[in-house]
């Protein structure tokens, strides 16, 4: 899935010239780094990932208890050998499963729009970008330049970041309404007991 292409970032970035592999690169660069900023700040992958968890049970709703959400769906389920968690003989089945999580912005356009909008910008602010830009003739990307007795300021168009005003970038802020608060760790946590349909190890 293609989101932004880099010739979206280059227009936003005032690349006038066709891109070579060098400029490409950059951008894709820059690209990778504002899907890895998403991530981070959603929590979660921002777009569909394919991820491969071993160890994985079912619940007692019958789904697998995987560590990635939004499941979009199961790939392949493998059994694994049967465990023995504890002394007193209780065994489960455990799989290895392979499947696609994260936001989809092909079923949410709201979601593709905020998403394709921040990861644009964010990659056309990038500095590897921005130092391509700043070698077009007629970019006025610097904002002063002070030499004895003259000082040059350029005014800057559109609103500030994330201000909401006409021209202004957007911010990770932007993309709030699909952001998970994580308030507890989640690595290594095991299923509440009512989810595996176990009782309680003591």
């Amino acid at each position: 899935m293609v989101l932004v292409t880099a010739e979206q970032v280059a227009v936003r970035a005032g690349l006038t010239e066709a891109l070579n592999a060098s400029a490409r690169t950059a951008i894709e660069e820059a690209l990778n780094d504002a899907y890895a900023e998403a991530a981070s700040y959603l929590s979660r992958s921002p777009v569909p990932e394919t991820f491969t968890e071993r160890g994985v049970r079912v619940g007692a709703d019958g789904t697998y208890l995987l560590a990635e959400d939004p499941v979009i769906e199961v790939l392949e389920a493998e059994a694994e050998n049967t465990v023995a968690p504890s002394p007193m003989g209780w065994t489960y089945a455990t799989y290895r499963v392979t499947y696609r999580a994260g936001l989809d912005p092909d079923t949410d356009p709201v979601y593709r729009r905020a998403l394709a909008r921040y990861v644009a910008w964010a990659a056309a602010g990038n500095p590897m970008v921005r130092r391509l830009a700043q070698g077009v003739t007629g970019a006025r990307l610097i904002k002063s330049v002070n030499v004895p007795g003259q000082g040059v300021t350029y005014e800057e168009a559109g609103g500030a970041p994330g201000s909401k005003t006409a021209g202004a970038t957007p911010t990770l802020e932007d993309l709030d309404g699909w952001r998970r608060l994580v308030v507890s760790q989640r690595a290594g946590m095991a299923p509440h007991p009512l989810q595996t349909g176990q009782i309680w190890q003591l």
